[in-house]
């Protein structure tokens, strides 16, 4: 599972569409892969392989992900062309890092039930509204209507 705050972008701000997305994609493949206690991915050719981006895209991500202390990132080269990722903060998963905020989570619902005031129009046209709906007897079978069919002995 995901962060929301991941997803809709609080924890993004300016950055753009591509690149969040870019960065929920990483931070999902890495996620996938590590599960709950395993290894680390190695290498930014390895991801971009596996979700079909350009390696700059996979670190650019990566280091966005690691700025806000969702990943570990250690690179491994000085060029900066390989590297060690992590997952070190996901709920989901009981893998917690102290230091990222994720805010709360937001309310499911619109808003609150707000009553109608006793002296509305609303509350009183609900009492004649109600009184058009009364239920009518049930018909007997006298009054129902014959067969439609063609080979019924009723035509």
């Amino acid at each position: 599972m995901i962060p929301e705050s991941l997803i809709t972008g609080r924890l993004l701000p300016g950055v753009t569409t591509q690149q969040r997305m870019t960065a929920i994609d990483v931070y999902a493949y890495l996620d996938l892969r590590q599960g709950s206690g395993g290894w680390p991915v190695k290498g930014f050719r390895t991801v971009a392989k596996a979700i079909g981006v350009q390696e700059r895209a996979v670190s650019k991500a990566a280091k966005v992900l690691a700025d806000l202390g969702l990943i570990e990132l250690t690179v491994t080269s000085p060029v900066a062309t390989s590297a060690v990722m992590k997952i070190i903060h996901n709920p989901a998963r009981g893998i917690a890092n102290p230091h990222v905020e994720l805010g709360p989570t937001p309310k499911r619902y619109r808003h609150d039930p707000v009553p109608y005031p006793a002296s509305s129009a609303v509350r009183a046209s609900r009492k004649a509204v109600q009184r058009l709906h009364e239920p009518y007897p049930t018909p007997d079978a006298q009054d129902a209507a014959g067969s439609r069919s063609m080979r019924s002995e009723w035509v």
